[in-house]
């Protein structure tokens, strides 16, 4: 059995080190071990050589053929524990400490034992009900769409400890579908307040090229509001101000920059959180959820991202 892992897996606070840390600090062996040990162990028990192996496999996981099973994994920690210790050591202790030990070890925090949508980010700034789309976890998801929830709910997770209010609000902005260049225009005036009981905000987003204006609603604006609140911001001022000058948006290659940012503290690659991908991601989100409950597909795709065209819009299924 190799049970798969990702590499949010590896991220801090996250899977496999919450998973070892736990282990490290419950050890009830005659001394203490360290966290690079407790990760050995079990990267052992999940059915790799070493923590190496693990790590080089996490870049391209591949799904357990059969069902995984917590009893299973918590067996083959119980046995990776036993085969590292000499016997002398294993036979000194008590079993029934190691079993209760491994039975409080929280193996569901692997993202391989979470359903497509549970792998939830802390609720600091960013709520993760409206991009994981947790409905659809009835329906049951395809590789694709846990591959795409789950880095979504990576970088909301890298996002939302690092307590960056600034990045939050521009991870909502990008969850609402909108062009990163749409976001940059957007100045602080543009931000209504919609009549639902502060659950949501309006953005009125200007195309220059035709002059015209659409709203689009951001649902959980939290970071948002707290965000402007705090920046001290008028309504003539940029959302998102470039940091050379004040009177200017943020250039799309420090938007860029930011976004590799929040890859890096993720554990995932760069070309995966570039702000285009994050878009075309919550295109293939909502494309899932509205395919999984029969519902029109070409006019709320083509509402979100303002194409009529379906040649246009089957680009970002591609």
């Amino acid at each position: 059995m190799r049970v798969p892992v990702f590499p949010i897996d590896l991220a801090p606070k996250s899977g496999l080190r919450r998973l070892a840390k736990a282990l490290q600090n419950r050890w009830c062996g005659p001394k203490r071990i360290t966290l690079s040990f407790a990760r050995e162990v079990l990267s052992k028990a999940l059915g790799y050589r070493n923590y190496r192996d693990l790590h080089e496999a996490s870049k391209s996981p591949r799904p357990d053929a059969s069902p995984l099973r917590v009893s299973d994994v918590r067996r083959e920690i119980f046995s990776a524990i036993e085969a590292t210790l000499k016997p002398e050591e294993w036979l000194a202790t008590d079993l029934t400490t190691w079993r209760k030990l491994v039975t409080g070890l929280p193996v569901n925090v692997l993202t391989a034992f979470q359903s497509s949508l549970t792998v939830q980010p802390r609720k600091r700034h960013v709520s993760p009900s409206w991009f994981l789309m947790a409905a659809l976890a009835e329906h049951g998801a395809s590789g694709a769409f846990q591959m795409i929830s789950n880095r979504l709910a990576a970088i909301a997770r890298s996002v939302s400890n690092s307590g960056n209010l600034r990045d939050a609000a521009l991870l909502l902005f990008l969850l609402s579908g909108m062009r990163p260049a749409e976001i940059l225009s957007v100045k602080a005036g543009d931000v209504i307040t919609s009549d639902t009981g502060g659950r949501s905000i309006e953005i009125n987003v200007t195309k220059a090229s035709s002059n015209s204006t659409r709203r689009v609603s951001i649902r959980y604006p939290d970071a948002i509001r707290r965000y402007i609140r705090t920046s001290r911001l008028s309504r003539d001022d940029f959302l998102f101000p470039s940091s050379h000058h004040s009177n200017a948006p943020m250039t799309a290659d420090s938007l860029r920059r930011i976004c590799m940012s929040w890859a890096h503290y993720a554990g995932i690659k760069h070309e995966d959180v570039l702000p285009s991908k994050i878009r075309t991601s919550v295109m293939q989100m909502e494309f899932f959820y509205l395919l999984n409950n029969r519902l029109d597909i070409s006019d709320k795709l083509g509402w979100l991202t303002k194409h009529t065209s379906s040649n246009i819009l089957n680009s970002y299924f591609r």
